[in-house]
């Protein structure tokens, strides 16, 4: 086989896949039985490889299957002391998350780390050592579709639970060597820099080197993603070649052979690397780099992609879980792209023509890289080809003069007066990439479209076994090949540019907080924003932003709120400086002043409830307000409404009581789906209020393992006496009410993801024995033709 280690890298990144979702189960077993099986058929090299495929894909996934386990496990949901030291610190608004290297109170260090959340007031800093009480939680995926899967970016990081704290106590811990040379270049650094550079172009470098873009504030990472140099803020092949350009030239400069300067370069990277913590990006480039140098001295001849997939199966040794890794993606993907792609259409190209060999560069790397971006970021900006192409190469220079003038600053000090020019430099260069990150006429924003981007990576992969493998470039083969491709990125066109827009009205799982997205008639409407009971902007963040980013949201046209407690409003700021909101709806009256003035300040509409009997909304579609003739207090003055929505009626309730169910009760009827009021309180839902609005359904919003009781035991008994379905979030993620004529269904996250899975587990076993199969009988098939040599071609 000419590529065995690409070959076999593939199987493990398919076993690691296949184990997280599937886990080892039969379909495995069956799986590799039917392999097993057929190899007893085969001749020896082809059973030799199939034999060792089953093997590799076994180990890999018994490998993938042990990684995931936890030694905290035991831990879960008891409070505990922990001593963490605190590492990859950054602050949000009100809060801060760091990774937290783990030792216990009887003085065991762990190989395990715990994602943290800091909500106090003391300032922590990175490498502070803490004791600190808490429960541990799990890392879940998201509760809500199409959003950042938290527990399968911290399975990369070796990480499984979550720890939430508030208050801590410093305590002594003794630093590694690497953790000493981490803290010493950062000080170092910004000893060389403090009175040179600004701040932010300061951090901007320190990012780099340090590969932690956490030194960076959001707008600054937005920025540089927005215009696709987002790559330069992680230790990839690019900072690896510039930094071993460096430290070669200045060694060979000070008198070193290359020889000698290329070996003491590997060395500054190993130790380089424990310093950074190898990420994903650096170890595929460092593995690389020596790679190539040990080739070159030994005359050992392999091919770049062989190294480049040496270097993935040494990846996924090391965690296996790296396969969800953006990083990876994007590292491995440019690196692929290059050494397939690039040097195919180099060919093609003038190779006197260094601006044409540019821009075929620049494209190859994009063809793969574009699509990632937008399966991950869920947009493009073409712009990034143009930026990659000139601005690129002298961010490549300032980087590269960087690194030189911090070295030799650090023995020489008045040299550090050079970064003052680089300061100049990189504030212009930021000037040109904030403007340019303000055209949006070539950004392309893609949401909810999985099917057609892995269509396109399809297509993609056909054309290259097309082209790279002796027996598939037999016509049959490749016709059939091609046409398999095509038919895959047709259908899945079709498939996505049939989906029938369906009216929604979208519970959010956003813990114990309340938030829901209403899509009616083209008209998007929410009710509630959800908020921190600490004040921080949290779930807006992790949550609230990204949902209605996913659902294609820019505009909103009305809000309300029910009522001014945190958890209904308090993302309320943050939503108003992203999303253009038209109009805003809730009691004047009880709104703090500071909401009301941001209301008046930035020109948004407010409706009185009072003044309006109710909201039309077309097609026969409206909102009538639940007028009340008298005051109440706290959650009892929340703003009651019912959304008739294609012949169903919904009552939204914010969080009253049974003091003002009491009330409204005469004013109510008979409804189809009621939105439990305060979180399934057993100070509401009253059993005569469901008595008198007997709802088919109803929905409920709180936090898993809320310390509240939500939802209350009596309150469920109430809504089983009745007969109502409760739907929760805290356990199906998010719910979805589903409009259509005189009718609508409910789907809940959980069991449409959980369903999905249980459908591709037969689905990729049918494919992957049916792919079998077909390579079995190809490969008899050209043995045949072998015979007859040149029939191989007219096939």
């Amino acid at each position: 086989m000419r590529r065995k280690y690409s070959f076999f890298a593939c199987i493990m990144v398919l076993a690691a896949i296949y184990t997280y979702y599937f886990n080892i189960n039969s379909y495995i077993l069956i799986s590799l039985g039917i392999i097993l099986g057929l190899s007893i058929f085969t001749k020896n090299r082809t059973r030799l490889y199939l034999l060792l495929s089953a093997i590799v894909f076994f180990l890999t996934a018994i490998y993938t299957n042990y990684r995931g386990q936890s030694i905290f496990k035991k831990y879960k949901n008891e409070r505990e002391e922990y001593i963490i030291r605190v590492q990859n610190l950054k602050e949000y608004d009100g809060y801060s998350t760091f990774f937290g290297t783990v030792k216990n109170i009887d003085g065991n260090i762990f190989n395990e780390r715990l994602k943290c959340y800091y909500s106090g007031k003391e300032a922590l800093a990175n490498f502070d050592t803490i004791k600190i009480s808490s429960k541990l939680e799990d890392i879940r995926i998201n509760a809500n579709p199409n959003l950042f899967n938290e527990k399968m970016y911290y399975l990369t990081k070796n990480i499984k639970y979550k720890a939430k704290f508030k208050d801590f106590e410093k305590v002594s811990w003794k630093m590694s060597l690497a953790e000493k040379l981490n803290l010493a270049f950062e000080n170092k650094f910004d000893a060389v820099t403090e009175n040179t550079m600004k701040l932010s172009n300061s951090n901007f470098l320190k990012a780099i080197f340090m590969s932690n873009t956490n030194y960076l504030d959001e707008d600054e990472l937005g920025t540089y993603r927005s215009v696709g140099l987002g790559h330069l803020l992680a230790v990839s092949g690019l900072h690896v070649s510039l930094i071993s350009f460096a430290i070669i030239f200045i060694l060979v400069g000070l008198g070193v052979s290359k020889r000698k300067a290329s070996a003491i370069c590997i060395i500054f990277l190993i130790m380089y690397g424990a310093v950074i913590n190898y990420p994903v990006s650096f170890l595929r480039a460092m593995i690389l780099f020596i790679a190539l140098d040990l080739a070159f001295a030994y005359d050992i001849n392999i091919e770049r992609v062989e190294i480049i997939s040496i270097a993935l199966i040494i990846t996924l040794l090391i965690n296996p879980f790296y396969v969800f890794s953006v990083s990876l993606h994007l590292s491995y993907g440019a690196a692929y792209a290059i050494e397939i792609i690039f040097r195919r259409l180099k060919k093609l190209g003038d190779k006197k023509n260094k601006v044409q060999e540019g821009v075929l560069f620049v494209l190859a790397i994009n063809l793969v890289l574009a699509p990632i971006q937008l399966y991950t970021f869920h947009e493009f900006n073409f712009i990034s080809l143009i930026t990659n192409l000139i601005l690129l190469p002298i961010y490549s220079a300032i980087i590269t003069a960087s690194f030189i003038i911090l070295v030799i600053s650090i023995i020489i000090s008045p040299f550090s007066i050079l970064f003052t020019i680089v300061n100049y430099l990189l504030s212009g260069l930021y000037k040109i990439l904030l403007f340019i990150s303000r055209v949006d006429i070539l950004k392309v924003s893609l949401y909810n479209q999985d099917a057609l981007i892995l269509a396109y990576f399809a297509l993609l992969i056909a054309f290259y076994f097309a082209n790279n493998f002796s027996y598939m470039k037999t016509k049959l083969v490749k016709f059939m090949l091609m046409m398999m491709a095509i038919i895959t990125f047709t259908g899945s066109f079709i498939y996505m540019k049939n989906q029938k827009h369906y009216d929604t009205l979208n519970m959010i799982s956003i813990g114990q907080e309340e938030a829901m997205l209403l899509d009616i008639n083209n008209k998007k409407i929410m009710v509630d924003v959800a908020g921190d009971i600490m004040g921080t902007s949290f779930s807006y963040d992790r949550t609230l932003r990204e949902v209605l980013k996913n659902a294609g949201v820019s505009n909103i046209d009305i809000i309300f709120i029910s009522h001014f407690d945190s958890d209904h409003y308090g993302n309320l700021i943050y939503l108003l400086d992203d999303f253009k909101v038209k109009n805003i709806c809730f009691y004047k009256e009880l709104a703090p002043e500071f909401i009301k003035k941001e209301i008046v300040s930035r020109g948004i509409n407010y409706i009185n409830p009072n003044n309006i009997n109710g909201i039309d909304l077309g097609n026969d579609n409206y909102i009538k307000i639940v007028h009340r003739d008298r005051d109440f207090d706290s959650n009892n003055s929340s703003l009651l409404f019912v959304l008739k929505a294609y012949g169903t009626k919904t009552l939204f309730t914010g969080d009253i009581e049974r003091e003002a169910e009491d009330y409204y009760i005469d004013k109510l009827s008979k409804i189809d789906i009621l939105k439990v009021p305060h979180h399934g309180s057993k100070t509401s839902s009253s059993i005569n209020f469901l008595k008198k609005t007997m709802p088919k359904d109803a929905i409920s919003s709180q936090g898993l393992n809320n310390s509240f009781g939500h939802p209350h035991e009596e309150t469920l008994e109430n809504f089983k006496a009745i007969g109502s379905n409760f739907y929760r979030t805290d356990r199906q993620g998010m719910i979805s009410v589903i409009f259509s004529d005189g009718t609508y269904k409910i789907e809940t996250f959980y069991k449409e993801y959980y369903n999905y899975l249980d459908y591709m587990k037969k689905y990729i076993f049918l494919l992957t024995l049916i792919s079998i199969i077909f390579s079995y009988i190809i490969s008899i098939i050209i043995d045949e033709y072998k015979k007859y040599g040149d029939m191989i071609y007219e096939l």
